[in-house]
């Protein structure tokens, strides 16, 4: 998967690292989200939010996780908010 020295880089803010490592997990990220979803428009959304929230929450990942399960969590997470209805008011 990610080496965990991109992930050490990316959890002391090093931009380019971040950015790497967004590039390495995109393809799990949409593939989790489209298996969720079901719909390849909502996969994308939520993909992309979900790769918006890893890039401002890294600093958050334990080494003591598996970073793919920490992964999968937050894509779960931006699946829900797609689904979530929306209330008229």
């Amino acid at each position: 998967m990610v080496n965990m020295n991109i992930i050490k880089l990316a959890q002391k803010g090093h931009r380019l690292s971040k950015l790497q490592l967004l590039k390495e997990i995109e393809g799990l990220v949409y593939r989790t989200a489209h298996y969720v979803l079901k719909n390849k428009d909502d996969a994308i959304l939520a993909a992309q939010q979900a790769l918006i929230e890893i890039y401002k929450t890294i600093h958050f990942y334990k080494e003591t996780e598996n970073f793919t399960m920490w992964i999968q969590r937050k894509v779960t997470t931006s699946c829900m908010e797609i689904c979530k209805p929306i209330k008229f008011t």
